[in-house]
């Protein structure tokens, strides 16, 4: 599923079936579409959380400490964008 340096996508093996559905579902224009929306919709918060917040590490050890960290940080980026968008007067 990756791609090869000139740019061209390369086939999966064959042994991987879930992965060979998926390099055909990709052939679809469908897919590409909804694949393309991925672009813009994930990416942003995660590097506005590491860049604007300045959360590039976790402090805390353990899955369990790790999950709270994160959804602290997740309810603080939350609650700055709502700040913005509410119409304070």
């Amino acid at each position: 599923m990756g791609r090869e340096k000139n740019g061209e996508a390369k086939e999966p093996n064959p042994q991987n079936e879930a992965t060979c559905r998926m390099a055909k579902k990709m052939k679809t224009e469908g897919a590409k579409k909804h694949y393309r929306k991925r672009k813009y919709l994930g990416e942003p918060p995660f590097a506005w959380i590491k860049s604007v917040m300045g959360f590039n590490q976790f402090s805390l050890r353990g899955v369990d400490n790790v999950t709270s960290e994160w959804n602290l940080a997740c309810l603080a980026a939350n609650l700055k964008r709502m700040h913005r968008k509410m119409a304070w007067t």
